[in-house]
């Protein structure tokens, strides 16, 4: 995958409006709910190296790891009441889901003076479950220290309780006193979390191959997305598709969920064109106007296996979108095929 920023600009019309089940513009955060501890049985899966050259001993039923280099990964209920325990800042490990979009924000509602950590407008969230919503753990977590290089997807942080720097939020510093603060990211992922059976370089080459896009565009700092341009969904790596804004039909934006579980839970569309031509599909609705004509178009999810595509379609979907629909996903479920074979 090439990186770098990439500006997505999709409406240049005077007037545009939302409509659909599924909301509007980007949100600033996530707030994931709580889904309580992952399930704790065996799971087979091999033991690797951590980021950090540990050990990793054990894993959760989603691939996360249980202990690293001999200290246990506490996880949703566990971990809030082991942050409520504690007396001092001596660090423990935290493990989940993360959800964070890097970039600037604007943030009308929040006063120019207010240094509360809790107010902080661009927010990692953390869930324990991928795909699910924890807000009751999101809010006892903050990543402010560690937001460098972060990127939505699995973690396993080292996080203390009774940070000093709390002082710093004024009036709050008793409740951010209380937060679970990382420090540092011990472990962001490996084979064994990773996004199943579609990864983004699998979805890349299906669009290289149905509409000639080049590589994905991971969203970063300077990335944007105006107007329709969808929204950050819990856990889900997001890409931007080079494309002209103009084109139609096309796909344009790319969210990938760990696995096919973690799709539905965040976006419980039924998978393939036909749900996608369905009124729970529409995100929004955009109208284009000049003085000698006006046009409308639509912004449209294309769930399938562990991804979820915005592809933009005409105004009561044509003949045309409907065939590129068929041809997008008999690609990503060739692709799916594939991948999944050559992993058994």
């Amino acid at each position: 995958m090439k990186g770098g920023p990439f500006f997505l600009a999709l409406l240049v019309s005077a007037v545009a409006g939302c409509g659909g089940a599924l909301g509007g513009a980007p949100t600033a955060s996530v707030a994931p709910s709580s889904h309580g501890v992952v399930a704790s049985g065996p799971t087979g899966l091999a033991s690797v190296p951590a980021a950090s050259g540990a050990t990793i001993s054990g894993r959760y039923a989603d691939g996360l790891p249980r202990a690293i280099g001999g200290a246990p990964v506490l996880r949703g209920a566990a971990a809030l009441a082991h942050a409520q325990a504690v007396t001092d800042d001596t660090p423990f490990l935290i493990g989940g889901w993360v959800t964070y979009l890097p970039g600037e924000r604007f943030c009308p509602l929040r006063a120019a003076d207010d240094t509360s950590w809790l107010h902080d407008c661009v927010k990692a969230q953390l869930g324990d479950v991928a795909g699910g919503e924890d807000p009751a753990l999101a809010g006892a977590v903050t990543f402010r220290f560690a937001l460098a290089g972060l990127t939505s997807g699995p973690v396993v942080a080292s996080v203390e309780v009774h940070d000093p720097r709390a002082g710093e939020c004024g009036s709050a510093a008793a409740a951010c006193g209380r937060l679970m603060v990382v420090e540092r990211i011990v472990w962001s992922g490996d084979e064994a979390t990773d996004p199943r059976p579609l990864s983004a370089d699998a979805v890349q080459r299906v669009l290289q191959e149905v509409q000639g896009t080049p590589d994905l565009t991971p969203f970063g700092p300077d990335s944007t997305m105006v107007g329709c341009g969808g929204q950050d969904l819990p856990a889900a790596r997001l890409y931007l598709v080079p494309v002209e804004w103009d084109r139609v039909p096309a796909v344009i934006l790319v969210e990938v969920e760990p696995s096919v579980a973690a799709r539905a839970r965040v976006l419980p569309l039924e998978p393939g064109p036909a749900a996608a031509l369905g009124p729970a599909a529409l995100l929004c609705t955009s109208f284009s106007s000049t003085p000698a004509s006006s046009s409308a178009d639509e912004y449209r999810w294309l769930a399938l296996e562990n991804v979820v595509l915005l592809v933009h379609t005409h105004h009561s979907p044509t003949a045309a979108d409907r065939a590129f629909l068929d041809r997008l996903a008999t690609a990503l479920e060739r692709a799916a095929s594939a991948r999944t074979s050559t992993q058994l």
